[in-house]
This record gives C-alpha cells, structure tokens and sequence, in this order.
C-alpha cells in the first residue's frame, strides 16, 4: 500500500505530538497528584452494566504499565498500547530529523499500519469477550 499523502503525512504527525503533550500532562498529574483520571471518571460502563469487555478495556492498565516500564505487562493488558506507542515513536521521531535535515528520508504512513491496529483492537475484544464467556 502506498504511503498517505505529504499533507496528511503533515496532519498525523501534528496530532501524534498533540497526544503526546495530553499523555505527558497525564503523566505529570499522576506524579505531583497520585492520582491518575481514571480515578476521576471510574469503571468501564459497558462492563459495570452488560458484563462485556469493551475494545478499549484494559488499555488504562497498559499505559499505566508502560510509564513504569514493565513492557509484558503492558502488552498483556491491551497489545495495541504498546503498538501505538512503538509506531508513533518510530513516526515522530524520523519526522523530527527529517524536518531539522538529520535524514534525508523519513518513516511514512500507510494505511496499513491503521489496518493492523485496528485488527489487534478488535482481536483483543474477542479474545476477552471469549474468555470472559468460557471462565466466568
């Protein structure tokens, strides 16, 4: 599959350093706080009310691995984290030097990569929701 245009190359890259700003805000509130947001808005309504897995649950769980390093576990939580994390970082940061002429060539996106974390998304939905029905 052929990479996404320049602009929208552009326009990703711009909202991947957004969320890494949030992210790290998140990060600093939870260090001066002990708090993390979660704490704020509580369970996960889809398994407080129909005893469902939703695609995103456990995701808290893995960002909260991975900030303190413990990689397996955060993998096991939700595989995506890890996976945004690693093709965000390799994005960002061949854009960075691209952009302050360290390399001539930069990591682009392609849909692809949209379609494989949308797969892992939904894998780990079933694969929950199936072990939620076998082991109840």
């Amino acid at each position: 599959m052929r990479p996404f245009e320049e602009k929208v190359q552009d326009q990703l890259c711009t909202v991947l350093v957004i969320a890494a700003i949030v992210v790290s805000a998140a990060a600093v509130f939870q260090c001066f706080t002990g708090m993390y947001l979660t704490d704020l808005w509580g369970e996960c309504v889809l398994l407080e009310k129909y005893q469902i897995y939703c695609p995103g649950c456990g995701g808290t769980r893995a960002i909260k691995e991975l900030l303190q390093r413990h990689f397996i576990k955060s993998f096991w939580y939700h595989p995506f984290v890890l996976y945004a994390v690693l093709i965000s970082g390799v994005f960002l940061g061949s854009n960075g030097m691209y952009h302050i002429k360290l390399t001539k060539r930069r990591f682009l996106l392609r849909p692809i990569y949209f379609y494989l974390g949308l797969g892992i998304i939904l894998g780990q939905f079933i694969l929950k929701n199936i072990g939620l029905w076998i082991f109840p």
